[in-house]
C-alpha cells in the first residue's frame, strides 16, 4: 500500500525494481525502439503475403484476409490488455490457430501464427521460452485440428482438451527446467 513514485517523479533503478515486483510494466520504448518494431512488423506482414501468394493464392481474396486481420487484430489486442502480474499463457494463441486453421488451412494458419507470436512477443519483450511453448502449442493446435470432423460437434471439445493438455505439458516442461537450471546456478 506504500507509494512507490508520484506522478512526475524521476523513476531511479530502485523504483523501477519496486515497480517490477508490484506487478507493474515499466518497459520504455524509444523511437529507435518503434522503429525496430515496426520494422518487424513490416517484415511479418511481408512474409504471410509472399507465403501466401507462393503456396495459398486462394487465400488472397477480401474475405479471408479480412478473417485474418479480425482474427489478428483481436489476439494481438488481448496481447496488450493482458495485466502485467497476470500470465502470458492466457493469450488465446491455441484459439486463434484453431479459428484460423478452420477459415484456412491448418498449415496455413501455423505458418501465420508464427509470424503473429514473433511480432507480438518482440513487442512485449517475451523470453525465447515462452516463444517457443506458443510455437509448439500451435504446431498441435494446427496438427490436431486438420483432424477435426466438423460434422460432428463434440470432436472441436476433444481438440480444445487435447491443444490444453499440450499446453499444460508445455509449461510445467518449462517451468521444471528454469527449476532446474535455478538449482545448478545456485550451487
Amino acid at each position: 500500500g506504500d507509494k512507490i513514485v508520484s506522478k512526475g517523479e524521476k523513476v531511479n533503478k530502485v523504483k523501477k525494481d519496486a515497480l517490477l515486483k508490484a506487478g507493474y510494466s515499466i518497459i520504455q520504448i524509444n523511437a529507435k525502439g518503434v522503429a525496430g518494431i515496426f520494422a518487424i512488423f513490416i517484415i511479418g506482414l511481408f512474409a504471410i503475403f509472399n507465403y501466401l501468394k507462393l503456396f495459398e493464392p486462394q487465400f488472397l481474396n477480401k474475405r479471408h484476409i479480412s478473417v485474418i486481420t479480425i482474427l489478428s487484430l483481436i489476439l494481438t489486442f488481448i496481447a496488450i490488455i493482458i495485466p502485467p502480474n497476470w500470465s502470458i499463457y492466457l493469450l488465446p494463441v491455441p484459439a486463434y490457430v484453431m479459428m484460423l486453421s478452420i477459415f484456412t488451412k491448418p498449415r496455413t494458419s501455423f505458418f501465420i501464427t508464427v509470424i503473429l507470436t514473433v511480432l507480438i512477443s518482440s513487442a512485449l519483450w517475451l523470453s525465447a521460452a515462452r516463444i517457443s511453448v506458443f510455437i509448439i502449442v500451435a504446431l498441435f493446435a494446427a496438427i490436431f485440428t486438420s483432424k477435426i470432423n466438423f460434422t460432428k460437434r463434440l470432436h472441436l471439445v476433444k481438440v480444445g482438451f487435447e491443444i490444453s493438455i499440450v499446453m499444460v505439458l508445455c509449461i510445467l516442461a518449462l517451468y521444471l527446467l528454469q527449476l532446474c537450471l535455478t538449482d545448478m546456478a545456485s550451487k
